[in-house]
């Protein structure tokens, strides 16, 4: 989504690849501060005011006993984790 979005600005782009896990964009040195300075533009006229609050999404609450070496052995048999696999992620309270 970042890179479609990002294409608009691809007049200063020596070369733009991307995929679903990674992108790259090539720029000369000169480019560097107008890249800079649009993309700033850029992502002030399009970003909410949700997207500014940080969020953590939790897979899943777990006591503080149960994070243990048999969960770990448990849980590294869904590796390998990627985009395709994200890790999940837990939490505990009341530590």
């Amino acid at each position: 989504m970042i890179c479609i979005r990002l294409l608009k600005l691809a007049a200063i782009f020596l070369k733009v690849s991307a995929d679903y896990v990674r992108s790259s964009l090539t720029l000369k040195k000169e480019n560097i501060r107008p890249f800079m300075d649009r993309f700033e533009q850029f992502v002030n006229s399009t970003i909410t005011e949700e997207q500014l609050v940080p969020r953590i999404f939790v897979d899943s609450e777990l006591s503080f006993s149960e994070i243990n070496e048999e969960f770990f052995q448990f849980l590294n048999k869904f590796q390998p984790f990627g985009p395709e696999n994200m890790s999940p992620v837990f939490v505990s309270r009341m530590l």
